[in-house]
């Protein structure tokens, strides 16, 4: 503190906004998160796993002739993806002296556990959103969610993350390929064509509706280079 506070210091209080009381200068909505929890949230009930089941294969048919002998052996088509429960924590500590002795009352223009509350979990989304992009397998991430680096993969190409993963949901991908394959496409310094991009739409394509892509995620960048490549077309 200074030893001479001038006459306005003493006399005048401080202007400090109400609203809004702090300003959110870090943390920035992702796409990604917004989308699935508004298309795709599903409150968790319990349970030590949460399981996807899917079918990967086709029943034993086809044409046949009169008189034809039939092939009725069994062929199990249905499969169940497993993926382990995964936590985020982020700590909110906060000393009693301040926020109960000085941080109350009018003089209180913003009520510090609260924000601190509200702020811990715009961060908890941050940590989820950035572990979205990455994996939950490799050494160092074990404690992570199980991300699109391995999610959108074959077991052969690498992810953006320089990683293969040959298996995904405790399954072993060649077993039940192509249903839970998905080649990753490494464009780094290449061109962004537009067969490329179409070719990438078709191979994710399994008819019109809701099973048509109809979402491109990208950062504000790269949003602009497509613009800027393929606008006037």
């Amino acid at each position: 503190m200074p030893d001479n506070l001038s006459q306005i210091n003493v006399t005048t209080r401080r202007y400090i906004r109400k609203q809004p009381a702090l300003v959110d200068a870090i943390y920035n909505q992702d796409p990604l998160n917004q989308e699935m929890r508004g298309a795709l949230r599903e409150d968790f009930s319990g349970g030590s796993t949460i399981n996807e089941n899917f079918i990967y294969g086709s029943m034993i048919g086809g044409g046949y002739a009169k008189g034809k002998n039939f092939n009725v052996a069994q062929k199990q088509t249905e499969q169940q993806l497993r993926f382990d429960i995964k936590f985020t924590e982020v700590a909110v500590p906060l000393y009693a002296e301040d926020i109960q002795v000085l941080n109350k009352g009018e003089l209180a223009a913003v009520k510090l556990l609260r924000a601190r509350i509200d702020e811990a979990f715009m961060a908890l989304g941050a940590f989820v959103s950035i572990g979205a992009y990455l994996n939950g397998l490799q050494a160092g991430y074990t404690t992570n969610i199980s991300g699109l680096a391995e999610a959108l993969n074959d077991g052969t190409h690498v992810s953006w993350d320089g990683n293969t993963y040959p298996t995904y949901g405790t399954l072993t991908r060649a077993t039940y390929s192509p249903s839970l394959n998905s080649v990753p496409l490494n464009l780094a310094g290449a061109a962004l064509e537009y067969d490329t991009l179409d070719q990438q739409y078709m191979s994710a394509f399994y008819g019109s509706g809701q099973y048509e892509p109809n979402r491109v995620i990208t950062t504000p960048i790269g949003f602009s280079y497509l613009k800027s490549k393929f606008q006037t077309q």
